[in-house]
């Protein structure tokens, strides 16, 4: 009996490995890079004394089967125990997902100083200050964490720690300031209110029998979807004296089926299939790219958009990924950017009349990582 539990074990310790040679290894999940196969013997000759240990780590990463497993282990733990085993997700009520990482703003945990709110707020006035010099508008961008918007679908985490978080000290402080900046969470509040009084009239539409009038962001996602971009991107150019029409006020399409994946269900159901529903507008985008792009979260894009004013230097994050086609919409040429920390020189380098600043709630913790905060 003995030997048999034995001869269990060391199957059960070898199948990753002989699966992995014989079908191939797993792909990594959403938010891992691929890892290469460990070599031996490399090209110069030499010899990998840790090629036994790399080759676990290896195994472990990418092993047949593991994104199943994965997915297998998170739907269970879902299910019966309301757990997440995905470290970076959280699990809401009603099928929401939010970034565990917000966790400390929504807790109004670990708030920044108010020297360092201070020292944020100077340096953004200075980068204000210096722009107006030389004929560049300015413009800082807080987009909301998700749970900031859609608090009601946390899940309980017990009392906040504090009266204020970093945004809502920051924007006070800006507003002390006079530094530009666009409130967007108030924006999307004041639309949430809208869309609920709207309710009854959506209701009856039969292309929104199944979409929440007021969803702005995704529930699965991060982010918010292509309808909040659009109201951020309004609330943008109002702040910039550019009054162009919304593209939701000349229609929108419900219950699309959102183009590539959720970031949050990717984390935790790697092999799952569930599509969110999305929105549509009968107006079409009509920028053109200055040269093709593979991914909407590519370092630089470069836009141009025939017969429309000004040019614009765009730093941005992962918000920035839906919001840039609106923004491109609204310049003759535009320049989105991902370097950190911000390359503040490019705005004369491409003749920028307009930088925008567009940041994440959650990345103002970490402000110095985007700018410095001796910002000349």
């Amino acid at each position: 009996m003995k030997k048999i539990f034995i001869a269990v074990v060391l199957i059960a310790y070898a199948f990753p490995a002989a699966a992995t040679l014989i079908l191939g290894q797993s792909p990594p999940a959403a938010n891992e890079t691929p890892v290469a196969a460990p070599e031996f013997i490399s090209e110069d000759g030499a010899v990998n004394w840790n090629f036994l240990s790399d080759f676990a780590a290896f195994i472990n990463k990418c092993f047949a089967f593991r994104l199943e497993l994965i997915h297998l282990n998170s739907a269970l733990s879902a299910a019966f125990f309301d757990v997440s085993q995905a470290d970076d997700v959280i699990l809401g009520a009603e099928g929401w997902l939010y970034y565990e990482e917000t966790i400390d703003d929504f807790l109004r945990k670990n708030v920044l100083s108010d020297e360092k709110i201070a020292r944020i707020s100077q340096t953004l006035a200075r980068i204000e200050w210096n722009c107006a010099r030389e004929g560049i508008q300015f413009l800082f961008v807080i987009a909301p964490n998700k749970n900031s918007i859609y608090p009601e679908y946390m899940p309980d985490l017990g009392p906040k720690h504090g009266a204020e978080n970093n945004r809502e000290k920051l924007l006070k402080r800006l507003q002390t300031d006079g530094v530009s900046h666009v409130d967007l969470f108030a924006v999307f509040n004041a639309y949430r209110e809208e869309a609920k009084a709207r309710q009854s009239e959506i209701a009856q539409n039969s292309t929104a029998s199944s979409w929440a009038p007021d969803l702005i962001y995704y529930r699965l996602d991060t982010h918010w979807n292509k309808l909040g971009a659009d109201l951020a991107n309004a609330a943008i150019l109002r702040a910039l004296g550019r009054e162009e029409e919304p593209f939701a006020r000349r229609g929108v399409l419900y219950n699309i089926p959102r183009e590539g994946n959720s970031d949050l269900y990717q984390m935790l159901y790697p092999k799952g299939r569930e599509k969110e529903l999305d929105v549509e507008f009968a107006r079409a985008f009509t920028f053109m790219y200055d040269e093709p792009i593979s991914d909407p979260g590519s370092m630089t894009i470069q836009t141009a958009c025939e017969n429309k004013p000004g040019s614009a230097l765009v730093f941005r994050d992962s918000f920035g990924n839906a919001l840039y086609p609106f923004l491109a919409e609204s310049f003759g040429k535009a320049v989105f950017s991902r370097r950190t920390p911000y390359a503040l020189e490019l705005a004369e380098e491409y003749q920028a009349d307009t930088l925008l600043i567009v940041m994440a709630e959650r990345n103002i913790a970490q402000f110095e990582k985007f700018v410095n905060l001796e910002q000349p």
